[in-house]
């Protein structure tokens, strides 16, 4: 009689009998100070401007609920609530886009649905996923890295070595996902393909829509491969003209991004194809002497139907054209001078590192740099950045991590300043948080 009490009663308190509530706050402190660049001019992109607009010691959060209903056990409509005040720090991507964290909401603590879509099986072996605010990286065939399942530190070290491919197109989205039969356990290829367009509900086919010439769409198709120990994967992302890079990398390389859909007046047709290819292998134990392995690198061509560029010389470096010239990149750097762009992540991670339950991470790449563009000129903008992470696992519910990262290039000397520049040339910066994550 007790046992049936005390079941009625969690039956009538209960908060669905289809849907399930989840929490996951996710607080940092920390800052970024410039670590180079001379001192004797604050223009824009030196080591004054940046000490002056983005040094300061900041306290900020990401507040997500995600409400995930399921009708029949293998479906899922999933609803995320957010709110987050990133939006003014360099962690919220000001003052350099590298220095952009993963999780940084920027809605000025004003709850938004964030996602809401629904997911099902479609015959044996195959699922859809659809809905107005959906992101292609979360239906994957398979993730490409093993790092970033506990700890999300800069956007950048989240998207398998090639942001342009895994550009986080967030919109009106359809998917298709298939991953081979096999006994639980055993190696299975997997594949994975989306569409989304980022303005689905602008009325203006030009300016928006779905399946228009001016959807700004991505469609990302991927090919995987899960072992125990290790994956391996292939992307394609064929995005139309005007479609975003996540977070992008340079600053220059950003600039992809708008893509020059029209050029003195004539639509350019202006279109990308994005490639990338990763591996990664983790121990059959953890540890702290071997570490999970990912390398993942990126490629990205960009291509016009009606676009013949000349308008820069091919003796150009990539030199400002005026001393504070980050706003005033170069010819050869100007968006419809792009040709082609690389990028590559090469991330180490340890588990049950020192103390079991903690884990610990490193990652090194380029973020996305210009390697080719129309007239042949060389943009010099490419530059590294590091990131070193250690988590204290506190309880099952909350995990404290520290973090360190150093961008040697942050906004593309090359393309922003002189090489030789004394007016201020472009620092590299150096950032660290102490973040807390809590999870119910």
């Amino acid at each position: 009689d007790g046992l049936e009490a005390r079941v009625g009663e969690l039956e009538a308190t209960q908060f669905s009998t289809t849907t399930k509530l989840q929490g996951d706050y996710y607080w940092a402190i920390g800052a970024v100070v410039p670590t180079a660049g001379t001192s004797n001019a604050a223009g824009t992109g030196s080591a004054d401007w940046y000490k002056k607009n983005y040094s300061a010691t900041n306290f900020v959060y990401d507040a997500r609920l995600n409400l995930k209903t399921s009708f029949t056990g293998k479906d899922l409509l999933y609803t995320r609530l957010r709110a987050g005040n990133f939006g003014s720090s360099p962690f919220g991507g000001k003052g350099y886009n590298i220095t952009y964290l993963d999780r940084a909401e920027s809605s000025d603590g004003v709850v938004k649905i964030n996602r809401l879509y629904y997911r099902f099986p479609l015959g044996k072996g195959f699922s859809v996923q659809t809905g107005p605010i959906s992101r292609n990286t979360e239906f994957l065939a398979v993730k490409p890295f093993y790092y970033g399942d506990d700890f999300k530190g800069l956007d950048f070290f989240q998207l398998g070595g090639a942001p342009a491919v895994y550009n986080k197109a967030t919109g009106s989205m359809l998917g298709f996902k298939w991953k081979q039969k096999v006994k639980k356990g055993q190696p299975y290829f997997a594949a994975s393909t989306s569409y989304v367009a980022p303005d689905g509900n602008t009325g203006n086919p030009e300016d928006g829509g779905i399946f228009t010439s001016g959807s700004k769409a991505s469609w990302l198709t991927q090919l995987g491969y899960q072992a125990q120990q290790w994956k391996g994967t292939f992307g394609w992302n064929y995005e139309q003209c005007g479609s975003k890079m996540s977070r992008r990398g340079t600053e220059a390389a950003g600039r992809v991004q708008s893509q020059a859909c029209s050029y003195n007046g004539v639509k350019t047709g202006g279109e990308r194809n994005s490639f990338a290819v990763a591996l990664a292998r983790r121990p059959k134990n953890g540890g702290t002497l071997m570490p999970a392995v990912s390398l993942g690198w990126g490629y990205q061509a960009v291509s016009y139907d009606n676009l013949n560029y000349t308008s820069s010389s091919r003796n150009q470096t990539g030199a400002a054209l005026t001393s504070d010239g980050a706003t005033q990149i170069a010819g050869n750097l100007k968006d419809e001078n792009i040709a082609a762009t690389q990028s590559w992540t090469v991330a180490l991670k340890w588990d049950d590192a020192f103390v079991k339950g903690n884990k610990a991470g490193m990652s090194v790449g380029q973020p996305t740099f210009v390697t080719s563009t129309r007239n042949g000129t060389t943009p010099f903008d490419a530059g590294y950045v590091w990131e070193w992470w250690y988590q204290f696992q506190v309880s099952d519910n909350i995990a404290v991590t520290p973090m360190l990262f150093y961008s040697s290039n942050p906004s593309s000397a090359g393309a922003g300043y002189s090489q030789t520049s004394t007016q201020g040339d472009n620092p590299g910066v150096f950032g660290g948080i102490l973040a807390t994550r809590f999870k119910f």
